[in-house]
């Protein structure tokens, strides 16, 4: 009796266990459910799916993220430094729907990707940013496996649309929980948040 006892102890604590692992992730109260963003990834070898012209070693890499976001802080502009020095291809722009929303499929120009399906520090960034607000997801083999992601959240103008191929997309279809506001240039730099307010990191 008390072997049987002890094993349905070990099963019920085992289903509790799957239970909690497998339970959907939802998304914090005062978050958007959906958000728009630009990122500049730098990234390194050794890094996951590393640029095959990249050689910087990681040491270098996060060298340069500073340098980055000391140019930002200075008020360089946004769209030049990711056309002059992301590893990923312009525009770098990304439309993610939160944990618990259905994503946009139709038609491909407003195609969201499920936050549970991109990568953890890039996610959690992106969604306690403000249209505007600028941020950083800091590298980590599991978190951010790909290296750094400077991070800008955005409410796209006209030009803004039609640079980045997607005319149809406006920003009245953004449930961006924020105040509607089109960020410009010059809003940069009151509007930088150094990783520690969103991420609660500090790898500098």
């Amino acid at each position: 009796m008390k072997q049987t006892t002890t094993i349905v102890f070990i099963l019920a604590c085992a289903a509790v266990l799957a239970a909690q692992t497998s339970a959907p992730k939802e998304k914090s109260a005062g978050e958007p459910d959906r958000v728009m963003v630009q990122h500049i990834l730098i990234s390194f070898q050794g890094s996951a799916g590393t640029v095959p012209n990249v050689t910087r070693t990681q040491a270098e890499a996060l060298a340069l993220v500073n340098q980055i976001m000391a140019k930002i802080k200075a008020g360089e502009d946004f769209k030049s430094l990711v056309k002059s020095r992301a590893d990923d291809k312009y525009p770098g722009i990304y439309r993610m729907a939160n944990f618990g929303v259905t994503p946009v499929t139709e038609p491909p120009s407003k195609k969201e990707y499920p936050r549970a399906k991109m990568v953890k520090n890039f996610g959690d960034a992106a969604f306690k940013m403000k249209v505007g607000e600028i941020g950083l997801a800091v590298y980590d083999p599991k978190d951010s496996k790909y290296g750094w992601h400077i991070i800008k959240r955005l409410e796209l103008s006209k030009a803004d649309l039609m640079e980045a191929g997607l005319f149809d997309l406006g920003a009245d279809d953004q449930d961006d929980g924020s105040d509607h506001r089109h960020s410009s240039d010059a809003d940069d730099q009151n509007a930088f948040l150094l990783e520690t307010d969103i991420l609660g990191i500090d790898d500098r």
